[in-house]
């Protein structure tokens, strides 16, 4: 690294200093601040900056305040590593050698040191020799020799040992070294001996690498198993291998591919080496010590069930996507494996992929999918990405209560990963690669652990995009976390929400750019392609993936009113067709894109489809009530589908069935009576983010009012929560929860209040009303975006005669942006899940335009005024010195500001 370069803090907008003690470190002494005085810039200092290593002499230009004593240089005493504003020391450590650094914290980085001894947490150690000794986790140990790391309890009669209880990330070309976790290491010579599988281990001789519990006099001994080390219990064996398993049958080795027909279990000391498949729907629990080799099949919706860890030899492949259920289990790989194009690897119960230092090569829009109320730990590996849809981010969790950690893993990214459900922990050292971007949508909060970094490598970009006003939604849980942008090229960037770091530390190197401007103004809707349906297009449902459109109609041309469309970006071609026996009228995905379920009438108005990417399968159908159904909506895991029949009688508007991917089990305390009068409809419904409240829109024949319904849910029994009246003359079309969950959009026909669009927030107790718009005759749907920012809105008769409406929402107002004609009336809308594109469906009668059209939504720079407190945040003095976040700019570095930055330390 090059060390005297000038560090430059360009600011476009404001940098403010909080009037309490603030430190910001730069790592080398000849480092320059250069403030740009543009009209709108301003460098604000309380009453004291200290400012280590930093001379007064290299600020430049007029900053506003020029008084020397306002800059304070500080040091340590008895401790010379360098010397700084008039000669005196100063707390850099660069160039030097022999030296000893005593204070931690302050040893931020040390280069092209020899023979020094740092007790403090380093960020990166290289080409050192004689000995580092550091209490903490070190990322990377490369090119030494003879070297001993600490933390360990014994080492003993062992020479030239690398020994440490923290797990090591990378260890390279060194010889001669015992690398464990374990407590008790004795008398061992050229060996690696771990109880747990040692992340990355290479150009090694002499090893022992098991995953055993005991080890103890053994010399020159390797312990496995098919190159798979699956000991228990090692003692006192040289050159030997002594297992034990709860196995009675002896061994079998099948070199021809296994096919499993049905649901089987596998309890025996079987080598599968010609690969396995297992049939579409079909289970196979596996217990075996042997890995498999060959190639696998899950046939997509195939699972494989791990009942003890399971390895994959060097020539096993995945040859389809399916289910993967690990019960607390780990998939380990023994070379690198691939997840084939247009393929979905879905996790369904708590699951470890140990990569063992391999790769896992995810082709174009292959992905990993997290179920809910799952943990899927991904560690040891890089995941190296070709090609990804924003629709098909290469991971995601199909609710907020999925989790996934990430533990010494790299991702190469290819495109963007939008990460938009659930929660994220990134572990040890996770590392970010490529020219795109990783961007943070969920509203849950993510975690930095514990001594852990998280690396943004030159040319990516942390983009803070949360579908929430939230600002602290990822957290550095301690001061020894840590976020390293290293340039060049690479970005924070945040909407006008913000984003808040505390705790922890920030480290920024070489070219940084850190920005609150982003391009998230809905600016242009521009129709792309339009096809002719026929006579009424009802509902228009995109996949999760947005390559398929779903359509559901009256009338179509060719005589099936569920239609399949695929969608190349311009264009949509029908792939297939079914007849559903009647107007079908509303039409939704499971959230994992495999099945689609429809509502109409008026017999078997209830059906669930699955859907492979060429052939729409009826699996499963049902008539209930009377009449066209309308209500319709899968919870976010796809467990439970609710539907809203209609009854001439006093039975039940409102049913949740439980699916299980073959069948429909209705759930007696999931029925609901609405009323007594004839006629009524629970036509709009939507669970919540977290499937635990349903909301029910409903029509004017409610018994005692209240058409908005918010029923709790438990998995067995809804509970009426709160209701609120809507209006006494046609009632409710369409109800959704925002992606947070807090606010509900309700469109309908009549209310009293002649607003047909309306948002209510709900407080956990009850629904209140935040604002409302009239739209004209009615509202028959409406859907937010992703980010909960806007709405869009299709009905009948509208005001301005444009039945294509778009509104911004900012917690308090709705304002229109724009809006489009689209003929007689829009009666099915959907948003794809990057927010990107927008699907119409209804009835038309005006030239120029089809019952099916597709527009593309364009996004400009939003130039709203933003608080100071709305842009980047460094530190939060409100919640006291623990919440403040220690930043470097490192030497040689330059951090460019466009936007805000609120740096809000005590100390």
């Amino acid at each position: 690294m090059t060390m005297k370069k000038i560090i430059t803090l360009f600011l476009s907008s404001i940098f403010y200093f909080n009037t309490s003690l603030c430190i910001f470190d730069f790592a080398n002494r000849d480092a320059h601040l250069a403030v740009n005085q543009a009209a709108h810039s301003l460098l604000r200092l309380g009453k004291v900056a200290s400012i280590t290593g930093w001379p007064q002499d290299s600020i430049v230009n007029d900053y506003g305040n020029n008084i020397s004593t306002s800059w304070v240089e500080s040091y340590t005493n008895n401790v010379v590593l360098g010397t700084g504003r008039r000669k005196a020391p100063s707390n850099m450590v660069y160039n030097n050698s022999n030296t000893v650094a005593t204070k931690p914290n302050l040893a931020t980085l040390i280069i092209q040191t020899s023979n020094a001894l740092t007790p403090a947490r380093l960020l990166s150690t290289k080409n050192n020799s004689n000995a580092i000794n550091a209490f903490a986790v070190l990322r990377y140990i490369k090119n030494n020799s003879s070297a001993v790391i600490g933390l360990n309890k014994f080492i003993r009669t062992d020479s030239n040992t690398l020994f440490s209880l923290c797990q090591y990330t990378t260890i390279r070309n060194n010889s001669n070294v015992i690398v464990a976790l374990g407590r008790l290491p004795k008398q061992n010579s050229n060996a690696i001996t771990s109880p747990q599988v040692t992340s990355l281990i290479r150009g090694n001789s002499n090893l022992i690498n098991i995953i055993g519990k005991t080890i103890t006099g053994n010399s020159n001994a390797v312990n496995a198993i098919n190159t798979a080390a699956i000991l228990s219990l090692i003692i006192n064996t040289s050159n030997a291998i002594n297992a034990s398993y709860p196995f009675n049958d002896s061994v079998q080795i099948i070199r021809t591919r296994s096919t499993f027909l049905a649901n089987t279990t596998i309890n025996q000391l079987i080598s599968y080496q010609g690969g396995i498949t297992i049939n579409a729907g079909k289970t196979l629990t596996l217990n075996t010590p042997f890995p498999i080799s060959g190639f696998i099949s899950l046939n997509s919706t195939g699972k494989l069930s791990l009942g003890s860890d399971i390895y994959l030899s060097s020539n096993t492949y995945l040859s389809q996507g399916g289910d993967l259920s690990g019960n607390g289990y780990s998939l380990v790989l023994s070379n690198s494996i691939v997840l084939p194009g247009l393929s979905t690897l879905k996790i369904t119960s708590n699951t470890t992929l140990d990569g063992r230092g391999n790769r896992i090569y995810l082709q174009p829009h292959a992905q990993i999918m997290v179920d809910s109320n799952v943990s899927l730990t991904i560690k040891n590996m890089t995941i190296q990405t070709t090609r990804n849809n924003p629709n098909i981010p290469i991971i995601k969790c199909l609710t907020q209560q999925g989790n996934v950690t990430l533990d010494n893993v790299t991702i190469q990214l290819a495109d963007d990963f939008p990460f938009r459900v659930g929660r994220l922990f990134f572990n040890n050292d996770v590392t970010i690669s490529g020219t795109s971007r990783f961007i943070y949508q969920s509203w849950m909060q993510s975690y930095v652990m514990p001594q852990s970094l998280l690396t943004f490598e030159p040319g990516t970009t942390l983009y803070y995009y949360p579908s929430s006003t939230n600002k602290d939604l990822i957290q550095l849980t301690n001061q020894s976390s840590g976020i390293y942008l290293l340039g060049s090229g690479t970005t924070l960037q945040t909407t006008l929400t913000g984003m808040r770091l505390t705790k922890g530390r920030l480290w920024l190197d070489n070219k940084v750019t850190l920005s609150t401007s982003a391009a998230t103004a809905l600016d242009l809707v521009t129709q792309v392609t339009a096809i002719n349906y026929g006579s009424i297009a009802n509902s228009v449902a995109w996949s999760p993936n947005r390559r398929y459109l779903a359509v559901g109609g009256s009338i179509p041309n060719g005589g099936n009113e569920v239609q399949i469309y695929r969608y190349n970006g311009t264009t949509l071609t029908l792939v297939t067709s079914l007849d559903f026996g009647g107007n079908c009228l509303r039409i939704k995905w499971s959230p994992d894109g495999r099945y689609l379920a429809a509502v109409g009438g008026p017999s078997n108005n209830f059906k669930v489809y699955s859907f492979n990417g060429t052939t729409l399968t009826q699996i499963a159908a049902t008539t209930d009530g009377t009449g066209n159904m309308q209500g319709l909506d899968w919870s976010r895991d796809g467990t439970y589908i609710a539907i809203g029949p209609v009854n001439a009688t006093s039975t039940f508007e409102i049913r949740v069935y439980s699916f299980n991917g073959s069948s429909l089990t209705n759930i007696a305390g999931g029925s609901i009576d609405l009323g007594a009068t004839a006629g009524t409809l629970a036509s709009g419904m939507s669970w919540n983010p977290l499937g635990t409240i349903l909301a029910i829109g409903a029509n004017s024949s409610v018994t005692g009012g209240n058409e908005i319904r918010l029923y709790t849910w438990n998995g067995t029994t809804l509970t009426l929560k709160t209701s609120v009246d809507y209006g006494a003359a046609n009632g409710v079309n369409y109800i959704e929860f925002d992606p947070s969950g807090l606010n509900v959009a309700v469109g309908g026909q009549g209310p009293t209040n002649s607003n047909e669009l309306q948002i209510y927030r709900f407080n956990g107790s009850t629904l209140l009303l935040v604002t409302s718009v009239d739209y004209g005759t009615a509202v028959n749907e409406v859907h937010w975006d992703p980010s909960g920012r806007y709405l869009a809105v299709g009905g009948t008769g509208p005001t301005n005669s444009n039945e294509l409406q778009f509104y911004k929402f900012d917690g308090t107002s709705l304002s229109l942006i724009t809006s489009n004609d689209y003929g007689t009336a829009i009666n099915g809308l959907s948003w794809s899940a990057d927010g990107a594109t927008i699907a119409v469906g209804g009835q038309t009668a005006t030239a120029g335009h089809n019952e099916i059209e597709v527009y593309n939504i364009a996004y400009r720079f939003d130039t709203s005024l933003q608080a100071l407190t709305n842009g980047i945040n460094f530190g939060n003095s409100a919640l006291g010195s623990t919440f403040d976040l220690n930043v470097y700019v490192l030497a040689g570095a330059r951090a460019e500001l466009d936007g805000l930055l609120f740096y809000n330390n005590v100390n």
